[in-house]
């Protein structure tokens, strides 16, 4: 109906989810007809989507007829309106004549595919030359992809790409990539880099030292911890989201806890509305914070959302963990705009010492401080 025209359901269209997996997984009899008449027919069903903005693509080579990507990719490019791929996602390793060059002008591209050959790397870096209004990428890769490598095509052009988030997932960078690209984190909001556990070196602490020097005031960040990252943070101010996330494999000196608290959040207690500092493992940052540092927190008045990670390690677990369960709340209760507050205990004082019934423990401190206040905001989800 949709490839002959006969129907004009679908011509508002806006996203489209397409899997291939549901028919074309071994069936028995009858699986060729289908295959047929879906060969026949993608091209025209999919071009008839005209309002069609968004897709969410999950591409299995394994199972998907020979010419069907071709076919669906050539006719995402006859779509003016198409504009963002919500995901890009492909299964296995596809044919050596998969081909994204009928695409063009896309606005944002998000691509978590769980294959990182040569050849998507190439098919995406020379995608992004030819969207020069390219607002939001986000890319999930292995260790073995480098950054510098998705945008050398846009870099040979010479053109500068407005990009105003950006998400690298397991992806090596170094800050010479950032360098040789900066011209198009001029108008950087979001910034996101999560690195592989087994391999944190290939992400370079010293690409804050680059977005320092090119004044770039990001109003987003979720990025794993470290020096330069405090001294960024601390070169400027008009944060609101911030998500820290502690290395479990990497040690920090209490000092850069105090630099962060005293230097750095100060700098955004004006416009932060998000903190988290994930310490998924005991650490510097897991261990309650002095008074002096829990007041900057509370003076982030415009603060809605705060989530934090304790230990309960030690002689008393259960005592220091109600302690700092305590002393995160009192901060809360001085925060009016705060809604959600998330206590969470590190993963490694689960297993050190006496067992301890976390959730109980904050719900009884929990429960103490409604009677004596009447600030109410939610506490995991209580």
């Amino acid at each position: 109906m949709l490839a002959s025209g006969s129907t004009h359901v679908f011509e508002n269209t806006k996203e489209l989810r397409f899997s291939s997996y549901p028919l074309f997984q071994p069936q028995g009899e009858g699986s060729a007809s289908v295959v047929q008449a879906v060969l026949e027919n993608i091209f025209n069903a999919i071009s008839a989507l005209r309002s069609l903005k968004t897709v969410i693509w999950f591409y299995y080579p394994r199972h998907d007829p020979v010419g069907l990507a071709d076919d669906f990719i050539r006719a995402l490019g006859t779509i003016p309106t198409f504009h963002s791929f919500g995901d890009l996602c492909i299964l296995s390793s596809p044919p050596q004549t998969l081909s994204l060059q009928p695409l063009s002008g896309l606005r944002s591209i998000t691509c978590s595919s769980c294959w990182q050959g040569p050849q998507l790397v190439s098919e995406i870096a020379s995608l992004l030359a030819r969207c020069p209004e390219l607002s939001c990428l986000h890319f999930n890769g292995a260790s073995s992809v480098r950054f510098a490598d998705l945008f050398a095509e846009v870099n040979k052009s010479g053109q500068s790409l407005p990009l105003k988030r950006l998400c690298s997932v397991g992806m090596s960078i170094i800050a010479d990539d950032i360098a040789k690209s900066i011209r198009h984190f001029q108008s950087l909001e979001s910034l996101s880099i999560s690195r592989d556990l087994m391999d944190p070196a290939k992400v370079s602490d010293e690409i804050y030292i680059v977005l320092r020097q090119h004044n770039v005031p990001l109003k987003e960040m979720k990025v794993e911890i470290n020096p330069f990252l405090i001294d960024y943070l601390a070169s400027y101010s008009g944060l609101r989201d911030l998500q820290l996330v502690s290395h479990p494999f990497v040690n920090h000196p209490p000092m850069i806890v105090d630099k962060f608290y005293t230097k750095a959040l100060p700098m955004h207690r004006e416009t932060l509305e998000q903190l988290e500092i994930t310490s998924e493992y005991a650490s510097v940052w897991t261990k309650l914070p002095s008074i002096d540092h829990l007041q900057e927190v509370a003076k982030c008045q415009r603060l809605r959302g705060l989530k934090i990670w304790v230990d309960f390690g030690g002689v008393e677990p259960q005592r220091d963990y109600m302690a700092a369960c305590d002393a995160w709340l009192a901060v809360g209760a001085q925060l009016p705009e705060l809604t959600d507050m998330w206590i969470s205990p590190s993963y490694v004082s689960l297993f050190r010492g006496p067992r301890v019934e976390a959730e109980d423990l904050l719900l009884a401190v929990l429960s103490r401080m409604r009677k004596e206040t009447r600030k109410r905001f939610l506490v995991n989800n209580f």
